[in-house]
Order: structure tokens, then sequence, then C-alpha cells
């Protein structure tokens, strides 16, 4: 997100939901939006984390006055199973 910032690792923007702060944004970083937003969702594969808290509202989500919103890369991969020897063990 930085090339759209200027390099900035943070901004201050206003809005009351997370998409305000989404339009908020790119009013002053044109082109932004569409790399968080697929129509009228956060893009799939992107993480919203308000205040330290993953939301899972959307866009509808509220944002307070102070709130610190970070949109991160959802991290995959791994396996549910654990791969065992011949004798149950791991």
């Amino acid at each position: 997100m930085r090339t759209f910032t200027a390099g900035r690792e943070s901004v201050e923007v206003r809005g009351a939901t997370l998409r305000e702060v989404i339009e908020a944004l790119e009013s002053q970083y044109p082109g932004i939006q569409a790399r968080l937003c697929d129509g009228e969702n956060v893009r799939p594969g992107l993480s919203v984390v308000i205040d330290g808290q993953v939301s899972r509202e959307g866009l509808e989500a509220i944002v307070s006055d102070k709130a610190e919103v970070h949109f991160i890369p959802a991290i995959g991969g791994g396996s549910s199973s654990v791969a065992r020897d011949t004798d149950g063990r791991r």
C-alpha cells in the first residue's frame, strides 16, 4: 500500500465506518480503494484489524475516532493433518 501513500507507513483519515475510512483514503490516495475492495466487499485474502481485533463486519464495521485500522494480507498455507510414522508417533 505504500506505493499509494508515497512510502508512508501510516496515514490519518476520518470515517465512522470502514467504508468511510476507505473512501477517505481513496480521496487522498487515488487507486487505493481498488486494492482494498472488490465491489461492495473487502477484497478476499485481506484481513482488516480495527484496534487490534480482526473485523468480520466488512465495510459496515464501526470505526471510532481514534481507532487504528490495519489492512493485512491473509496468511494461508499449512495443513490440518499431522504426518505420523508407522507406529503413530509424530
